[in-house]
């Protein structure tokens, strides 16, 4: 398969790590701005999803 995925999700808030899976590699997101170490020894990517305030 070739291509790009997409995908929408709606996650409730909270601090989420995520990873993606590039030619059958798992990569941390290159645009990230915060990642954290894993148990492999390498980096997982952080997004944090806060609430919607809108009315």
């Amino acid at each position: 398969m070739t291509g790009i995925g997409k995908r929408r999700l709606l996650l409730a808030p909270g601090r989420y790590q995520y990873k993606f899976i590039v030619d059958g590699d798992w990569i941390a997101d290159p645009t990230a701005q915060n990642n954290v170490p894993n148990e492999h020894g390498s980096l997982n990517s952080v997004v944090e999803v806060r609430a919607d305030n809108r009315a």
